[in-house]
């Protein structure tokens, strides 16, 4: 038998604005799960994880509490939803990373953000990924020329102050 599992992430550090946070994502994953069950009776009522902070670089999922022992239990052919799409990736690299791992492991992943319901796995949401690994490829590249070009012209400068200073040297030791 296979099982939903869901992940919740809440930001604010006031107590009621977080308890209205984790909320309105449990409900949201239990709405989906509901649909998902409709669709795929074997599936069990869903199993929710979560933690509470923003994503900050090199913090994700992985490095949570409740996003690390979601990923130890769930297996191949799982289903798991996540509450909120921003909440759980710290940056847009380690968003593709986690949905390309998880495609492997053949867990199927959703989304049940009220503006982005959507089966990852399903050839529509395959599509926006791929659409999503180009952009991120082409920003990054985007990037790394313009550091390259600011690089370059750095040297340039360097090059050029060091052959002013030499013809200031050899003039003075003209004289």
């Amino acid at each position: 038998m296979h099982n939903i599992y869901g992940y919740i992430r809440g930001i604010h550090s006031y107590e009621l604005p977080r308890k209205r946070d984790l909320l309105t994502q449990r409900l949201a994953i239990r709405r989906y799960s509901r649909r998902l069950r409709d669709l795929y009776p074997h599936l069990t009522p869903p199993e929710i994880y979560s933690d509470v902070g923003m994503p900050r670089a090199g913090q994700n999922i992985r490095s949570l509490p409740g996003g690390r022992e979601l990923l130890m239990k769930i297996r191949r052919g799982d289903h798991l939803v996540i509450g909120h799409f921003g909440r759980v990736f710290a940056t847009s690299r380690d968003c593709l990373r986690n949905l390309r791992i998880w495609r492997q492991q053949g867990i199927t992943v959703h989304f049940a953000q009220k503006n982005l319901r959507m089966n990852v796995n399903a050839p529509g949401g395959q599509l926006l990924v791929r659409i999503l690994e180009e952009l991120v490829d082409g920003h990054v590249l985007r990037l790394q020329e313009a550091m390259t070009a600011r690089k370059r012209a750095k040297r340039q400068k360097e090059i050029l102050a060091e052959k002013r200073a030499y013809q200031e040297r050899q003039s003075l030791l003209d004289l």
